[in-house]
């Protein structure tokens, strides 16, 4: 089974769930502007997204994490080809929002400075409702 096939999979067993990028990926649309997109991902950009799944998704003894799956990658490929504007602009706000709101909880601590026990409790903060629609699309992306 192929990934367009899986998702499609997910998405009927959802039911009216909204997975981010999942019309145009479904669809095998591609943006015509990706290019420029895959420059808004910045070194920094990436290394925080990476930390934010990695949280999410963590490394075990028995496997690994999101980072070791790639998913900055896949994040930039996803957001970049398939996402539409709204979506890029909820996604790019995510991390450095989740990264300020990490300072303003932690003495000035941003989320890459954080124990993994203290990221865990501060994405844990997200997932009340309501529920924050970036950290939505990180979460889903993971």
């Amino acid at each position: 089974m192929n990934r367009r096939d899986a998702l499609k999979s997910l998405l009927t067993l959802s039911g009216s769930v909204t997975v981010f990028g999942a019309d145009k990926f479904l669809a095998g649309e591609h943006n015509a502007d990706a290019e420029k997109v895959v420059q808004a991902f910045t070194p920094e950009l990436l290394v925080l997204l990476e930390e934010i799944a990695e949280t999410i998704i963590p490394t075990t003894p028995d496997s690994g994490g999101a980072k070791a799956a790639g998913i900055a990658a896949f994040m930039q490929e996803i957001v970049s080809d398939h996402s539409t504007a709204e979506e890029r602009t909820v996604f790019f706000a995510a991390a450095p929002a989740i990264d300020a709101a990490a300072r303003t909880t932690h003495n000035g601590r941003g989320f890459m400075e954080l124990a993994p026990t203290e990221r865990e409790a501060h994405l844990l903060t997200y997932e009340v409702a309501p529920r924050d629609p970036g950290y939505q699309a990180i979460k889903q992306l993971t």
